[in-house]
């Protein structure tokens, strides 16, 4: 009886490990951290850390200079502006950092409207 048991058991739960786990053209949650510091006068900069780079990013304009915000909430309409949700704001050791995510279908969307220094 035993060996029933454990036969059904084994058949039954084979098609719960068989499901992909990538699915080409699905929709997935991106996640990115943005750090954000203010600065002398008034006003926040921030810099993003896409998945696969080395190191945080500073954002800039289509002139590639850096760009200025009113304040966290204003950095935080430039991203949901672009699609991106705010998830939370965490404080690390004094820094500020946001947690954004957007669905997207691949990498390279996500990077989309989001223009950063490439030096």
């Amino acid at each position: 009886m035993k060996k029933i048991v454990f036969a059904l058991l084994v058949m039954f739960s084979l098609p719960a490990f068989s499901q992909r786990v990538d699915k080409p053209g699905e929709p997935y949650y991106y996640f990115v951290e943005v750090e954000a510091y203010t600065i002398s006068k008034p006003g926040v900069k921030a810099t993003v850390w896409f998945n696969g780079m080395k190191y945080h990013e500073r954002i800039v304009g289509e002139n590639g200079e850096e760009l200025t915000f009113k304040d966290y909430s204003d950095l935080i309409n430039y991203f949901t502006k672009r699609g991106w949700d705010f998830v939370q704001k965490i404080d690390k050791n004094g820094k500020y950092y946001l947690l954004l995510k957007k669905l997207v279908t691949s990498d390279e969307q996500a990077k989309e409207y989001i223009l950063v220094n490439n030096k």
